[in-house]
């Protein structure tokens, strides 16, 4: 098993647009996608209208079409201005072209009034085709999302289950040291454990079995089910989820993750042991992580809960 490459855009830029383009409903990446950009220094509102497409959208104010590679990434070198990104049509591979949005170089963020010269959008769409999957991407620092979970009983969406606990592991890449081998149910993993912090990062679902990451580094990463809502046997999987950023009124998308009900065990081992859960006569190999790491650190534990809005 080898680890991963670390991702580096294929055009990095220092001031100017990137754009991660993902599947609304996986997220995730999809390639061949053009866009088109046009100055739009004279508009005014925060999202474009129809009347600012068809004064904007023009031939004589286009200024660059980047098409998105086989990550979903795409960048185009900018000025400082207001532009309006439009995609193009692409019937073949999804359903109908994202919104058009506005951008800013520089991007200010509205909650902290911290100015970027990188404005980064993440639009979204349908697919029509499906891809194979891509290969585990490791992100530059400066470009954050997050993603969430859900947790609920096998066969039912509707009950949902407090108390899981995930710890969240990224791709290790070549220049990782020190890493740790990720066995479960359905594949191995060479990962390097988050840390927030001085600690390890740990999720738990909430009372409406929800858990959302901090802000991270836009890309895959790896969950392991450390410890099993009460009655419900701990998953053997290892989760893959995506961290994005929306820019664009869309919530991030949660993944649903099932436990099945079993008999109330104790639970024994960790990093570098095997868990084993008897039901009737299966015998079922929990997931299990083998330690390369030469230290522990202190799990942090974290559980975030959506706004309802």
């Amino acid at each position: 098993m080898k680890a991963v490459n670390s991702f580096v855009f294929g055009n990095d830029i220092e001031k100017g647009l990137r754009i991660y383009k993902t599947d609304s409903e996986t997220g995730a990446p999809i390639p061949d996608m053009e866009f088109n950009v046009y100055r739009a220094d004279e508009a005014t509102g925060d999202k474009p209208s129809q009347e600012d497409i068809e004064r904007f959208a023009v031939e004589s104010g286009k200024v660059g079409s980047i098409v998105t590679d086989s990550t979903g990434y795409a960048s185009l070198t900018l000025e400082d201005g207001k532009y309006l990104v439009v995609e193009a049509p692409a019937p073949d591979i999804v359903e109908a072209p994202a919104v058009p949005f506005f951008i800013n170089v520089p991007e200010v963020d509205p909650d902290t009034g911290e100015s970027s010269p990188i404005a980064s959008a993440y639009p979204k769409n349908a697919l029509k085709i499906t891809y194979e999957e891509p290969p585990d991407l490791i992100i530059p620092d400066n470009v954050k999302g997050a993603f969430s979970i859900v947790k609920h009983k096998t066969g039912d969406t509707g009950t949902l289950l407090e108390g899981a606990e995930f710890q969240v592991y990224r791709p290790a890449n070549y220049e990782d040291d020190e890493y740790v081998t990720l066995e479960g149910s359905n594949g191995s993993y060479a990962a390097v454990p988050v840390t927030v912090g001085e600690d390890e990062l740990v999720l738990r679902t909430d009372g409406s079995g929800k858990a959302v990451s901090p802000e991270l580094p836009c890309g895959t990463y790896y969950l392991v089910e450390t410890k099993a809502p009460l009655a419900y046997h701990k998953s053997s999987e290892i989760f893959k989820v995506t961290a994005i950023m929306d820019i664009i009124d869309n919530p991030i998308e949660p993944v649903y993750i099932a436990n099945s009900t079993g008999s109330i065990l104790p639970e024994t081992g960790g990093i570098g042991t095997y868990v084993f859960t008897f039901g009737g006569s299966a015998l079922m190999i929990a997931a299990a992580v083998t330690a390369i790491a030469k230290r522990k650190k202190k799990k942090k534990y974290l559980s975030v809960t959506q706004n309802d809005g």
